[in-house]
């Protein structure tokens, strides 16, 4: 048996043998798990034809991360569903919880080659690459949604027929639990008969290239307006110390999990992050969001109804948007200012106190 880690957390124990990878990172997949002695088998690539789907009773849809990406897959499920297939989604174990409710089956990523053989048969779609690869024409927008209908089927526009939003099932008893470890507080400017309003802030995406460099001024502004605020995000994103209206969950021990942030986020009245994984979450749970983007349109990633809910912040240079992924190491563009700064120009110009302006504005003060 071998013990796969990522940055020295325990993910797996896995036997030795023939594995099914994405393509894109399966070498730093397999390195960062200490996988190398593991001898690699690539999983068969999408895209399937009409025909094929039709006869079809069970879909394979493999896409071992990006938290994000897994949300809106839940979209493909309900299809999937819908058409009266099996949907199997094939992910890493510390994401299975994504999936808890739907009417779908969830298996361990990487897959061992005997396993699979003894799985239903049905296609197998990969999606890794097929948001990082749309970069075309980085000025037209396509939607995170329709690049992974159309990773499943040719033309997802005839296929996609259930409701455009992401789903996340909590059950009562867990934000019943996040109330209970996080209670509401009065508003310190309007006194006890008001409840302070609960905004959750997510400090970091995952990648550089994503992250806003004002969320401390805005952390603190909307402190100062009285506001109860909710640092979410990994462990010590943020250094801020934790008082009755100001709390940092990334300092906590232990250290929430994704679940129980989402469930913290679905007590809050609005969100404020950066492109990432929580504004997929607060789609699936509509909850209000300011979301601030650079590299990318915010159209390609915003919910897909109940748009005045949302105040999408765009970041504005002549180098953006530019559609830029990250790849292994590499956080920036080479040979543009970002990479030199150290941090994406566009989001740098967008101020603190517009972000602010907008949450205030969903709050309607």
């Amino acid at each position: 048996m071998i013990e796969c880690t990522t940055d020295d957390v325990p993910l797996m124990a896995m036997p030795k043998g023939r594995y099914f990878l994405e393509d894109r990172n399966a070498g730093e997949i397999m390195g960062a798990a200490r996988m190398r002695n593991i001898d690699r088998h690539r999983a068969p690539r999408g895209q399937i034809e009409d025909r094929e789907y039709e006869i079809a009773k069970h879909i394979h849809l493999v896409r071992p991360g990006g938290i994000g990406d897994l949300v809106w897959l839940t979209v493909l499920i309900d299809q999937i569903q819908t058409d009266g297939k099996t949907a199997h989604v094939h992910c890493f174990p510390q994401f299975h919880e994504i999936f808890n409710g739907l009417d779908c089956v969830v298996h361990q990523y990487p897959m061992p080659e005997f396993q699979r053989e003894d799985l239903h048969p049905g296609p197998w779609i990969e999606f890794e690459n097929c948001i990082e690869n749309a970069v075309e024409n980085p000025r037209e927008s396509r939607h995170i949604l329709d690049l992974l209908a159309g990773r499943l089927w040719r033309h997802p526009e005839k296929h996609l027929t259930v409701e455009r939003l992401p789903r996340y099932n909590l059950e009562q008893w867990e934000i019943e639990k996040a109330l209970e470890r996080f209670p509401k507080t009065p508003h310190r400017r309007l006194g006890v008969d008001h409840t302070a309003p609960r905004i959750a802030l997510q400090f970091r995406a995952s990648g550089e290239y994503r992250c806003y460099p004002h969320f401390p001024e805005v952390m603190y502004g909307l402190f100062q307006r009285g506001y109860q605020v909710f640092v979410l995000g990994s462990p010590w994103d943020c250094d801020a110390p934790t008082s009755d209206l100001l709390v940092n969950t990334t300092t906590m021990e232990p250290h929430l999990s994704i679940r129980e942030s989402v469930a913290l986020l679905s007590t809050c009245d609005v969100l404020v992050a950066p492109d990432s994984a929580m504004i997929h979450f607060a789609s699936a749970l509509q909850v209000d969001t300011v979301g601030v983007f650079g590299p990318i349109k915010w159209q390609e990633r915003a919910p897909l109804r109940n748009a005045h809910n949302f105040q999408f912040i765009q970041g504005t240079a002549e180098c953006a948007p530019c559609n830029f992924h990250a790849s292994g190491f590499q956080q920036f563009p080479d040979g543009m200012p970002c990479a030199a700064a150290g941090v994406c120009i566009a989001l740098a110009l967008v101020p603190a106190k517009r972000v602010v302006t907008a949450v205030n504005k969903l709050l309607g003060e």
